[in-house]
């Protein structure tokens, strides 16, 4: 996050944007941003969130718009704003692939900040790509009902929790290196949930909680100590739900399938009887009654969704769909799924209910030709161009705040240029005649 620059503090000044703060206040179901360049939105969404102070889903078409709008909403949030992605695998529909434990840690902990934000928690921002929002989660019925709460002090049976934890998903291993394991070792319980950023290590004197550290998974050494701990499931699947599933799964044709295919269903279905699935085909989750839930389903009654265009996102969603159904049809001829699979994705039209029954911050209906943003003419890599602009715009008293990876080197640059260089002081908007130098990335200026 930006410690250093107020950025928001002029924004906000804006009639406009004060315009967008009321309508939300007093319960408008569709507000409008003011007219401003596409890609200074960010700006715009974070001012929104500022001023409201609730829980803010932010969705955008590509799961490559997500990461660079993270990158943005987090140069203009203020310090300890939470904002976090909720990432799209990398798999296809319908395509087989190992479990990818990094986004499912990613989704996982992100149902668990929103629950704790439902719960009266901080709010935040949850940036997510229409091909994300797509993917199927738990239910949030069934997040909320298969957690494990535990607390210092607390009295615990060893052998209850550790068969919970299976029952759950979490794989025992003789060492927690990754999500969703744990390890048992005489009166200490190891685990690592997805929402956590590191494993726990949790000690008992005789039936009670002594003491809970997180550990480095590397070195197995512990760090700081936890009060409490929030165990959530460890897969996008509702394991309790096996039975059912595998009830659904038995009318699927297997025959048709490559015997090579076909024996690794077979294992498949096998561990989930057994309650050892780690899924390599990522299309099981529309045979679990509580399995294709959406992110939606977790937000709280009071958060806000900004979204480009609507219509936009729609024409992403059919192209996905069309990029989908020609996968399947390819995948079952080459005898690679079985054939007719349940669909294991969200349309757009079953989205867009629970996007509405939130209030909706959009672009502006209409183009303006005095936005309240604009973009600044590309400069083609030319040092001598910016260095130009720069000082003129300089010379206008304007305030300039340039956003960089290469901080360090641009400050020497423009200093060798005579271009006036400030240095950022606390929470303070960037000053007039000058040019403010950020560590940042941003798509446009």
């Amino acid at each position: 996050m930006n410690s250093q620059l107020d950025l928001l503090s002029i924004i906000t000044r804006a009639p406009e944007l004060r315009r967008c703060l009321s309508e939300l206040e007093s319960g408008e179901r569709v507000v409008h941003l003011p007219p401003c360049a596409q890609h200074a939105l960010p700006v715009l969404w974070t001012a929104v969130y500022e001023g409201a102070r609730r829980t803010m889903l932010v969705v955008v078409p590509r799961p490559e718009d997500a990461v660079t709008t993270v990158d943005a909403l987090g140069l203009y949030a203020s310090p300890g704003t939470t904002i976090v992605e909720w990432p799209a695998y990398d798999n296809l529909p319908y395509e087989r692939g190992a479990t990818q434990s990094e986004t499912l840690a990613a989704r996982l902990g992100t149902l668990e900040m929103l629950r704790r934000s439902r719960a009266g928690g901080e709010p935040l921002i949850v940036v997510a790509s229409l091909k994300a929002l797509s993917e199927p989660t738990l239910a949030r019925a069934y997040f909320d009902g298969h957690r494990l709460e535990l607390s210092t002090g607390q009295r615990l049976s060893l052998v209850t929790t550790t068969r919970r934890l299976a029952e759950l998903g979490y794989d025992p291993q003789p060492l927690v290196e990754s999500p969703g394991t744990f390890a048992r070792r005489g009166d200490i319980l190891d685990v690592w949930s997805p929402s956590e950023p590191s494993p726990v290590r949790i000690e008992l004197f005789g039936d009670e909680i002594e003491s809970m550290r997180a550990f480095d998974p590397e070195s197995q050494r512990s760090e700081q100590s936890l009060g409490k701990l929030a165990v959530v499931p460890p897969l996008e699947l509702p394991l309790a739900e096996a039975d059912r599933a595998l009830e659904a799964l038995s009318s699927l044709d297997l025959g048709a399938l490559r015997p090579e295919v076909r024996s690794e269903w077979e294992r498949m279905l096998t561990s989930l009887g057994t309650g050892g699935l780690r899924p390599a085909y990522g299309g099981l989750a529309p045979y679990f009654p509580s399995g294709t839930a959406s992110l939606l389903e977790h937000l709280p009654e009071t958060a806000v969704v900004a979204s480009v265009e609507p219509e936009r996102l729609r024409l992403v969603g059919d192209a996905l769909h069309a990029q989908a159904n020609e996968l399947r049809d390819e995948l079952q001829a080459a005898g690679e799924i079985p054939p007719e699979p349940r669909r294991p994705y969200l349309l757009y039209s079953e989205l867009a209910p629970g996007i509405e029954a939130h209030q909706q911050v959009l672009p502006a209906e209409e183009e303006s030709h005095s936005p309240l943003i604009t973009g600044v003419t590309g400069f083609g890599g030319s040092v001598e161009r910016i260095v130009t602009r720069l000082r003129v715009w300089a010379h206008e008293r304007k305030r300039i705040v340039l956003v960089t990876r290469q901080a360090e080197r641009l400050r020497h640059l423009l200093g060798e240029h005579d271009v006036p260089v400030a240095v950022a002081k606390g929470r303070a908007a960037p000053p007039a005649g000058a040019v403010t130098i950020l560590h940042g990335r941003l798509e446009e200026g």
